[in-house]
């Protein structure tokens, strides 16, 4: 629950409607009086669902309980305000006095001391903090519906649990009951107990009528057998071995009341949680809305155990120790949790502290005290019901503690002053060890004085280390920005230096390796002279050629135009027959005939021609109908005209199915079986069936003419179309035999022209006689003097290029060569330069971090352990030489009773 201090007195103003007021006046002279009545009250603010959009309604709760004055006027009842919050205060709309059952602290309430000022422009207004506190209340409504839906799942759970849990008690009479050896458990056979009752058995609580409290739980339950074995409590255990336990009632009862109990409580604390009411405010959101910060605390270190435990058991006890507010321990039975409690509680009675141990069952409060009974200084005060509780816890309840610290007391004197030799050494042993430390400490706090007297030096020294070595630095910058620019202007000396030479390397070479100037002029107008010779030769010996293949041309192309001129004759007569092409055997004979190749499309309708000629006439199908309808006249004279309808609808309902010519001449025969003379008569349902399928076939037959019919009339289509593209294809024919001939007149005109060229080429170069090389060899012979041209072109252009370019790039060699040198001097200077400030400033570097390193070191915080140490020792020596006096006389004095 909330504190009330959390929200100290506060001064509000309180404006009241009409309403309000009325239901003040039932019990006080006016809203004045009653506010009047003490100068604060002590409240708690609900918040409600807002009635309003952007408004906050408000319930304020007070009672007598914890305003005193009101108790004559209120009469045990609960004073509730609604009240919506308003920037100029509070404003009651209304109040009432109710009987309230539950707590009027809830963790959904803000608790606060108020003094309500009543009085009209009171200039009170509502205090900023009341008012930020305020905001951050939850809805109460909607806070205890989230929850409700939020533990819906765990009441359902509880509800299966306590329908598990609840069932009748069992009574009944046991024939025999023996011990294990140790006395740990008794088996009963129990032959009245009912066949229903023995799966319920198991986990349940065992009484035996004689034996007070429950004696232990029953670990199993064997019907076969009509035994129960049962697991003893200690104190059960401690009376079946001295034989102090009486069973000799027979009488067993069995019962899940603890069981049940414990459900109880969580169904009452989930009541509890969803009402606000539960202990820890912040268990909502623990369990709802975030994770619990959890904080890794500091261990402890100066722990000494009193217990023999293993590594997790003492990480246990550390978190314990070290926590500020909840460590939780969890481990499945037999880990040593009972061992961590005790080392828990021996810790804290060093400490000087108190341990509450608190379990849901005794048995596990008296297990713990088990493990503290060796230790005297723990004094045990053991709370509960006095029947449920352990034989050895029960000298720890209230009424016998008294005396039993008292026997403690007196058994730890005895014991001190029996010890008393080997204490007296002891003591001595660790005063002279203490001092031994003490002077060990002062040593060290002598050291350290010396260090910090050297770390005030170095303090001082730092600072002027740190500019010498700042002035070092700018130094070295500058030096390096230097040695950067000539390493800069080397780079860019190097590499003109790697262009250039080249370059006049390669103008001397060219003028080493080629002719002079004048002798490359008189090479070049040499081959110029030879180089149209040998073109103009193999130009007129490759017209020569030619003209002797024009001559053997014409004649081809002579022959050739005679061909094309008697194939056009051809042509023009094959247009007169075209029409007369009626079947597919006439346009074969006429396709040989005058050699004509059918196009792509001719060709595709000439096969469909021949399809359309191979297709089956539409009389052999007639032939097949009429023996169909035959048929069925007979076979429907034979039925009534029911099944004649219902056969007929059949067929109607079934897709048209094709049907060979076999299966169709097949029915007729296995008609004329079915119905000889002299056969039995078939039945309707037989004689159905064959209408069915001869209808079946009629329809196939009928679709089959139609398809045969418009294949009838697509064949004179095709026709047709036939010899209009035959007609086409023939024109085209025509036209293009007709435009060769024309071309082969054409070609008869370069004859002659070709003839002309060739006179008019010998005489302009004075060709007598015909060269006796080939064109071939005439062409390579020119190619390769124009060749020879061209590289003597190519050398004169270069000399001529070199002798210009040579003399200025030697001059730009020779500079650059000067420049480079001059560039190499000044870098090997800034070498040695930042080599000599890099050694200075390692030197300094090197001082500066043992100063710093000085300088970080803590002695003066370690001089104040040393110091705090040493007078820790100093308080453990007095301590010890207080504890020497204080031993006790070495003789044993006598125990009076007080």
């Amino acid at each position: 629950m909330q504190d009330i201090a959390l929200l100290e007195k506060q001064r509000c103003n309180l404006i009241l409607t009409n309403k309000a007021k009325e239901a003040v006046e039932e019990c006080s002279a006016n809203e004045h009086a009653f506010f009047a009545l003490q100068r604060s009250f002590t409240v708690y603010i609900e918040k409600r669902k807002a009635k309003t959009v952007g408004e906050t309604f408000l319930s304020i709760y007070f009672n007598a309980e914890d305003n005193e004055k009101l108790s004559d006027l209120l009469a045990e009842k609960t004073v509730i305000m609604d009240c919506v919050l308003k920037v100029e205060g509070l404003l009651a709309t209304n109040i009432r006095f109710v009987h309230m059952r539950g707590p009027i602290n809830t963790n959904r309430r803000l608790a606060a001391v108020l003094q309500f000022v009543t009085k009209p422009n009171n200039g009170a207004g509502i205090p900023l903090e009341l008012h930020s506190k305020i905001r951050q209340l939850p809805i109460a409504e909607e806070r205890t519906e989230y929850v409700k839906k939020r533990i819906a799942s765990w009441e359902g759970y509880l509800k299966i649990q306590e329908q598990d849990a609840t069932i009748d008690d069992i009574h009944t009479e046991f024939k025999q009951s023996y011990f294990n050896e140790d006395f740990t458990r008794l088996t009963i056979v129990c032959p009245y107990i009912k066949s229903k009752e023995w799966k319920k058995l198991e986990g349940l609580s065992v009484s035996i009528q004689g034996v007070r409290g429950e004696i232990g739980q029953v670990l199993k339950a064997n019907a076969g057998k009509q035994t129960v074995e049962i697991d003893l409590k200690p104190f059960v255990q401690d009376l079946a071995r001295r034989d102090q336990l009486n069973l000799r009632t027979k009488q067993a009862s069995f019962s899940n009341f603890a069981t049940l109990s414990q459900i109880r409580r969580l169904r009452n604390g989930f009541t509890k949680l969803e009402k606000g009411e539960a202990v820890n405010p912040n268990l909502e959101t623990i369990l709802f809305e975030r994770r619990p910060t959890v904080r890794a605390s500091k261990l402890r270190e100066d722990i000494e155990f009193h217990n023999n435990l293993n590594e997790y058991q003492r990480r246990a006890v550390l978190g314990a120790l070290s926590v500020e507010d909840l460590y939780v321990i969890q481990g499945p039975p037999g880990t040593g949790k009972t061992t961590v409690i005790s080392e828990i509680c021996q810790q804290n009675v060093k400490a000087g502290l108190k341990t509450l141990v608190a379990s849901q069952s005794n048995l596990a409060v008296d297990n713990a005290l088990g493990r503290l009974l060796s230790n005297q200084e723990i004094r045990i005060l053991r709370y509960g019901r006095t029947e449920s509780i352990e034989e050895e816890g029960k000298k720890f309840i209230e009424e016998n503690v008294a005396l039993q610290w008292r026997e403690q007391t007196l058994a730890a004197i005895e014991e001190a002053i029996t010890i008393f030799p080997e204490r007296q050494q002891e003591l001595e042993a660790n005063l002279v060890k203490a001092k031994d430390e003490q002077e060990k400490l002062e040593q060290w706090l002598e050291q350290l004085t010396k260090e910090i007297a050297a770390k005030e030096q170095a303090a001082i020294e730092e600072p002027i280390l740190q500019q010498e070595i700042q002035a070092l630095k700018k130094e070295l910058k500058a030096a390096k920005t230097e040695q950067q620019t000539c390493e800069a202007q080397k780079e860019h000396y190097v590499k003109q230096l790697a262009q250039i030479e080249p370059i006049v390397q390669q103008l001397e070479q060219t003028l080493a390796d080629y002719p002079s100037v004048e002798q490359l002029q008189s090479t070049i107008q040499e081959t110029t002279e030879k180089v149209k010779h040998l073109e103009a030769a193999a130009q007129y010996k490759e017209l020569q050629e030619q003209k002797h293949q024009l001559t053997q041309q014409f004649e081809e192309i002579q022959q050739k135009y005679e061909i094309e001129s008697n194939r056009l004759v051809i042509m023009k007569e094959a247009q007169k027959y075209i029409y007369t092409l009626t079947s597919f055997e006439l346009i074969q004979r006429f396709l040989q005939h005058y050699q004509i190749r059918p196009s792509h499309v001719l060709s595709q309708q000439i096969g469909r021609l021949q399809h359309l000629e191979d297709a089956k006439d539409l009389e052999a199908w007639s032939t097949i109908n009429a023996r169909l309808q035959k048929a069925i006249v007979k076979l429907e004279a034979l039925v009534t005209h029911e099944v004649k309808e219902h056969a007929l609808a059949k067929s109607r309902l079934q897709p048209v199915q094709p049907f060979s010519l076999q299966n169709l001449t097949g029915v007729f025969a296995q008609l004329n079986t079915a119905f000889q003379d002299g056969q039995a008569p078939a039945t309707a349902d037989v004689i159905e069936s064959y209408l069915l399928g001869l209808y079946m076939r009629r329809d196939f037959v009928w679709q089959k003419g139609r398809a045969l019919k418009q294949q009838q009339d697509h064949k004179d289509q095709e026709y047709e179309t036939f010899r209009k593209n035959l007609v086409t294809l023939i024109h085209q024919e025509c036209a293009i035999t007709s435009f060769d001939v024309q071309s082969y007149q054409r070609q008869l005109q370069p004859f002659i022209q070709h003839t002309e060229r060739l006179q008019q080429l010998a005489n302009a170069f004075q060709i007598t006689e015909e060269p006796e090389e080939s064109v071939e060899y005439l062409k390579i012979l020119a190619s390769q003097a124009r060749e020879s041209l061209q590289q003597a072109k190519q050398q004169l252009e270069a000399v001529e290029q070199a002798k210009v370019q040579l003399v200025p790039k030697q001059a730009s060699l020779q500079t650059i060569q000067t420049n480079l040198q001059e560039v190499e001097q000044q870098l090997t200077q800034m070498e040695e330069q930042i080599k000599d400030i890099n050694i200075a400033g390692l030197k300094k570097e090197k001082q500066l971090a043992s100063y710093t390193k000085l300088l970080q070191s803590t002695p003066e915080r370690t001089a104040e352990e040393v110091k705090e140490a040493i007078q820790t020792a100093n308080q453990a020596i007095k301590a010890l030489q207080r504890q020497e006096k204080q031993l006790p006389l070495r003789k044993k004095t006598t125990r009076t009773m007080a």
